[in-house]
């Protein structure tokens, strides 16, 4: 009988570390699965800020082709100065020199305005 209550005794010892096993077995399952729910509402996040930024990214391009045809206006509408002789026909008039300073001025706003839009679309896609 001492054998058979030591095979019993055994068994009922190898049960109870099977039952051990499988209940960490079935703790780390748990762990895995809510870090699995983490990594997927991390990406579903991530997936959000990307198809943001490229919706800001194709404002920012259009801007940007916006800016390169005013700065191209600009420089056409510099080099259309009548020339005479290699030079440049000066204005007799002070005002006139006054109001191509303003029109630089402007324009020079307008880019300054639109590169600070540019960092502004930028600097609060990057906070979301």
């Amino acid at each position: 009988m001492d054998d058979g209550n030591r095979i019993y005794e055994m068994a009922l010892k190898s049960f109870e570390q099977f039952q051990e096993n499988q209940m960490e077995i079935v703790k780390s399952i748990s762990e895995i699965k809510e870090r699995i729910i983490i990594t997927e509402e991390s990406t579903k996040s991530a997936h959000r800020k990307l198809n943001s930024q490229e919706e800001q990214t194709k404002t920012i391009i259009k801007m940007s082709t916006s800016i390169e045809y005013i700065a191209k206006q600009i420089e056409d509408a510099l080099g259309a100065i009548k020339v005479h002789d290699g030079k440049f026909v000066t204005l007799e008039k002070a005002p006139g020199d006054n109001i191509l300073g303003y029109w630089k001025l402007f324009i020079g706003g307008l880019i300054a305005g639109g590169t600070g839009l540019l960092i502004g679309l930028i600097m609060k896609g990057g906070m979301q």
